[in-house]
């Protein structure tokens, strides 16, 4: 039986195959299809996105992504943000992006002290 391409038998002497994935390879490509799936214009500059990322905020800084809470992503940015606030810089990068290390204001309302209670009867 004759050995060449498109017969049955050994695959060598064949020519491989080559796999297109398109205009983007390797890298490239899975940041695209997540930049996609977040709905990230290719103008906006986000950084990189990581696998777990649940969505993206638009802010006047850029855009930020936000990860799922146990993710490898988001513990490597609290790791981060931790050691470097707690050496009392006032902003840090992680990722590409510039972050600020100011918290939070705690949120107005009554506190469990002063609950709101409604009339007797």
């Amino acid at each position: 039986m004759p050995m060449g391409k498109g017969t049955y038998g050994s695959k060598k002497g064949r020519p491989k195959k080559s796999r297109k994935l398109g205009k983007y390879k390797g890298i490239d490509f899975i940041q695209k299809l997540r930049r996609k799936k977040l709905k990230i214009k290719d103008s906006e500059e986000a950084g990189r996105v990581g696998a777990k990322a649940k969505k993206a905020v638009k802010t006047k800084g850029g855009t930020y992504i936000k990860y799922e809470k146990k993710s490898a992503s988001a513990k490597s940015f609290r790791k981060t943000f931790k050691s470097k606030c707690a050496g009392g810089a006032k902003s840090f990068t992680w990722q590409g992006r510039s972050y600020s290390c100011a918290k939070a204001s705690p949120k107005k309302g009554p506190s469990k002290s002063q609950k709101v209670r409604g009339p007797r009867g």
